[in-house]
C-alpha cells in the first residue's frame, strides 16, 4: 500500500473522488497516489464494486502517470489516444472522455492524479 495512504483518511478521500465526478457532471472518477514510480489506487466513484476492494492495488494504467507529467489533461475522445484508452480504470469505467489534474505536495512534486470518466465524448 502506498505510504501515503497511511496518513489519509479513506472516508475523505472517497468525498473527493465523488465531489469531482459530480461537479463535472461524470458518472466515474479516480484517485491515485504515487508509490515511487507506480501508482496505487487510493478511491475511486462510480467504477464497479469490485474496484473498492482494489485500494491501495497497483494501476495498471498510463493516465495517472501521463497527468501527472502534464499537470493536467482533458481529452474529449480517448480512442484516439490508445495510451490512455487501454487502461484498466478506463476499460472498467466504459471510458470514452477523460480528465484530470496531478495531485501536489508543498514542494510541488506530483503526489497522485485525480480524474474523471465518462463513457461519451465530451469537451471538457
Amino acid at each position: 500500500m502506498a505510504r501515503h495512504l497511511d496518513d489519509v483518511s479513506t472516508e475523505g478521500l472517497d468525498r473527493v473522488t465523488r465531489l469531482a465526478a459530480r461537479a463535472l457532471h461524470a458518472p466515474a472518477a479516480v484517485l491515485s497516489l504515487r508509490d515511487g514510480a507506480e501508482h496505487v489506487l487510493a478511491s475511486s466513484s462510480g467504477l464497479p464494486d469490485e474496484w473498492r476492494e482494489r485500494r491501495g492495488e497497483l494501476l495498471d494504467d498510463a493516465a495517472p502517470a501521463a497527468i501527472c507529467a502534464a499537470g493536467a489533461i482533458a481529452v474529449a475522445d480517448v480512442r484516439a489516444a490508445p495510451r490512455l484508452r487501454a487502461g484498466a480504470v478506463a476499460s472498467a469505467a466504459n471510458a470514452v472522455a477523460c480528465a484530470g489534474a496531478a495531485l501536489r505536495d508543498r514542494d510541488g512534486d506530483a503526489v497522485g492524479a485525480l480524474w474523471v470518466l465518462d463513457a461519451r465524448p465530451r469537451a471538457w
